[in-house]
């Protein structure tokens, strides 16, 4: 009778206070506080994920259009099953069941727009959710701090699940952890996502970690058909509405060997992906803020935010000014985020293969694209770590070897560089390696 009468909600355990503030502490298996070290780690760019983890809902059709604004696509499910998230997902929960104590790391591979981001999130959600494991997100702009995961690992003695998007921007600090990590005998997992040619360009250095690739690959039959389910339920499919299936898939189908991106525009609006990108870009008004937003994607095209104090110094407007005047031209075009580790506003385009093709298609040659790049140059402040990334991979010769089909531009721009950075012994070096493979 006593049993009948005692509610499923009396039967829990209350949660401390302290757990409440700090939802890291549920981990630990000491009765101790972590360092100021270790809280600053956490609060600067890392998300310790669990089903109650802070998210602003998103709009499903600006997602179709490439707009992630966070984890509320994740848990609206929104995303499709990827055959390459499920195997993860099948290698980790072997991990778990076995126990072992060894280090792992996992890079998903592939081009630009093919899903990589969402694919990762939907991992560590699950690995997080439904696992129960001690998973944290590592924000793109994010210091990774090794010696704060060693302590994590003490206060908890658990497994750490490290999702890292983007490996080349943390790779000397994941050349670090993992030195630490195999010294000290602490049970991490790593899994990232990169573009093969950044991984080429960037990551060697972490070759030596045996990473296990896996290839996010294009669209399966089952998940085209996953996918046109979700667009019909959210009024997302465009060109497709009123088509049957069998022509729709065929439209997929017919793009699918291009990035998921790509065949999701073209599919749903019937243009080309790059006609959709440039026009886009060429309809905003007024022609300031179409500026604004070329610079944002000279600069994003390499997957770095760009701050809100440079775009100011190279616009020559105040942040008042632009949000007052560009924000509404530009909204869905330009995300707009915080920097967990300095609270400065960023902006960048939906998606760094849009970026890209904005700066190709805004300039008719070579001598417009030096001018460009020269003229954020002359702005960046590389004691802003995201004005430093932008810069090293601005001036990197692969990056702008790529960008010219002449290299009289190439050397216009190393030139400029030269005079330009405070410190130029990195122009000075990638000068050098153009110079020695042409």
């Amino acid at each position: 009778s006593l049993d009948q009468q005692i509610t499923t909600t009396s039967r829990r355990l209350a949660v401390r206070e302290d757990v409440k503030d700090n939802p890291i502490r549920k981990h630990f298996r000491v009765n101790a506080t972590e360092s100021s070290r270790l809280s600053k780690f956490l609060r600067e760019g890392v998300t310790l994920l669990s089903a109650d983890v802070e998210h602003v809902p998103q709009d499903s059709q600006e997602f179709y259009r490439g707009v992630d604004t966070g984890w509320g696509c994740i848990l609206q499910r929104l995303d499709i099953d990827r055959r390459v998230a499920n195997d993860v997902l099948s290698e980790t929960l072997d991990l778990i069941n076995t126990d072992n104590s060894s280090t792992t790391f996992v890079v998903l591979k592939g081009p630009a727009g093919n899903g990589k981001t969402i694919a990762l999130k939907r991992i560590a959600w699950e690995i997080a959710t439904s696992f129960d494991q001690l998973t944290l997100w590592i924000d793109r702009d994010a210091e990774l701090d090794p010696e704060a995961i060693a302590e994590l690992y003490e206060l908890t003695g658990k497994r750490i699940f490290l999702i890292i998007d983007r490996a080349a921007l943390h790779q000397k600090q994941l050349v670090s952890m993992f030195c630490i990590a195999s010294s000290q005998k602490i049970p991490i997992s790593v899994i990232s996502a990169e573009r093969d040619s950044e991984w080429h360009s960037y990551c060697s250095n972490l070759n030596k970690f045996s990473p296990h690739d896996r290839r996010v690959r294009y669209l399966s039959r089952g998940e085209i058909e996953s996918l046109l389910d979700k667009l019909e339920t959210h009024k997302s499919l465009g060109l497709l509405e009123g088509k049957s299936r069998g022509e729709q898939l065929k439209e997929f189908e017919e793009r699918a060997e291009r990035q998921l991106l790509v065949a999701l525009h073209e599919v749903t609006r019937g243009k080309r992906f790059e006609d959709i990108v440039y026009e886009e870009y060429s309809k905003v008004v007024p022609s300031e803020a179409r500026q604004l937003y070329l610079d944002v994607c000279t600069l994003n095209q390499f997957g770095v935010p760009v701050r809100a104090g440079l775009i100011s110094r190279v616009s020559d407007l105040r942040f008042d000014q632009f949000e007052e005047r560009f924000f509404s031209p530009l909204k869905n075009i330009v995300v707009t985020t915080q920097s967990p580790l300095t609270g400065d506003y960023q902006y960048r385009a939906r998606h760094s293969r849009v970026a890209s093709l904005v700066f190709k298609r805004a300039f008719d040659e070579d001598g417009q694209k030096a001018r460009q790049i020269i003229r954020l140059i002359s702005e960046i402040d590389i004691g802003y770590s995201a004005d430093d990334e932008a810069f090293r991979r601005l001036i990197k010769a692969s990056s702008l070897r790529q960008m010219f089909s002449s290299l009289d531009a190439v050397r216009e721009v190393f030139d400029a560089a030269i005079k330009l950075a405070p410190d130029n012994s990195k122009v000075l070096q990638q000068y050098a390696i153009f110079e020695s493979s042409e």
